[in-house]
């Protein structure tokens, strides 16, 4: 790890969230999988280094949710960023009414502002940059209630921006069409590319609303690390998945191993970080990140930078053909 101090190298960029003037590096930290159990057991001393290593390596946004491990996220990132905090941007989401131990989605504007001050006791900071709705369905995004409540936090400076982490391509669509909101949170990866064959990004780019593009290596599988009939532990949230689901994932994920053996990319993990920057629509991509060494993978694959033209040519005419087929299914 360089030693504190270390000056941000051209490995990782900054751009501004839609036409505000926050900044986020193009290579963020996703830390659902660091708060517990959703990507496998972790360990708390391993997910600090992880997070101390994406500093060093130059990333300075870090995106949480505070169902993450029931808070448990927010608080590793407060302890191991805290003393940096004034140089790095947070996101954090609310939505999921764990305080009652029913996960029910809850969005009426008090419990927006009561998990507001909570999530901000959590990380030990008086702001959150990007505070998020987690998953809401298109009435809560439109609800004028909901974005008031919003946007009275960010006028008491207890957020910076308001946004939508959506799971529908319909819910994307209600928020490009409800002014007030800097950014969304969609899944977009080589398998599921529907944030582009439906002009979801286009539109973002062309209303300055940001694109946090999430599960950029699909839940793992365009890492090449499982293979059909793999066994995730039981608190494992893709041990519900089908064989069918993941069968599919898989199978999508060999259509591009051409581009590997073609020198493309050295890596699926490359391959799939690098297709999410090369869209001009995309403010910044996070993967899931559990140690320092997939940290280090995922800095030395985005600093080769977007991919080149006729490689995307390839993906977008696979990716066009799989969005017709998915047009029924959730992104999540």
């Amino acid at each position: 790890m360089p030693p504190f101090g270390w000056i941000m190298t051209p490995m990782v960029s900054l751009n501004n969230v839609g036409y505000s003037p926050l900044e986020v590096t193009n290579l963020g930290f996703g830390a659902w999988a660091i708060g517990g159990t959703a990507y496998g057991v972790t360990d708390d001393a391993v997910s600090k280094a992880a997070l101390l290593d994406a500093f060093e390596r130059g990333i300075r946004f870090f995106d949480t949710a505070d169902v993450y491990g029931n808070g448990h996220s927010e608080e590793l990132i407060a302890s191991a960023l805290g003393r940096f905090r004034d140089a790095i941007t947070i996101a954090s989401k609310v939505g999921f009414n764990f305080y009652e131990g029913t996960g029910r989605p809850t969005f009426d504007p008090e419990y927006i502002r009561s998990c507001c001050d909570k999530s901000l006791a959590r990380l030990k900071t008086n702001r959150i940059d990007i505070y998020q709705l987690h998953n809401p369905p298109p009435e809560v995004i439109r609800d004028p209630r909901t974005l008031e409540a919003l946007l009275d936090l960010q006028h008491q400076g207890k957020i910076g921006m308001a946004a939508v982490s959506v799971s529908k391509a319909e819910d994307a669509f209600a928020v490009l069409k409800t002014p007030g909101y800097g950014a969304i949170q969609i899944i977009y990866n080589l398998i599921d590319q529907r944030p582009q064959a439906l002009g979801i990004l286009d539109e973002a780019k062309t209303k300055g609303i940001g694109i946090i593009a999430r599960v950029p290596l699909a839940y793992g599988f365009l890492t090449g690390k499982y293979q059909p009939g793999h066994h995730f532990g039981k608190l494992d949230h893709r041990a519900r998945r089908t064989a069918g689901e993941i069968g599919r994932y898989l199978a999508r994920a060999a259509t591009f191993d051409a581009l590997i053996q073609e020198g493309v990319a050295n890596s699926m993990t490359e391959l799939a970080l690098r297709f999410c920057i090369s869209h001009p629509g995309v403010t910044t991509v996070i993967p899931g990140l559990k140690s320092p060494e997939q940290v280090q993978t995922a800095v030395q694959a985005i600093s080769r930078g977007p991919l080149p033209g006729e490689a995307l040519v390839q993906i977008h005419a696979a990716g066009l053909a799989w969005a017709h087929e998915d047009t029924h299914l959730a992104m999540q």
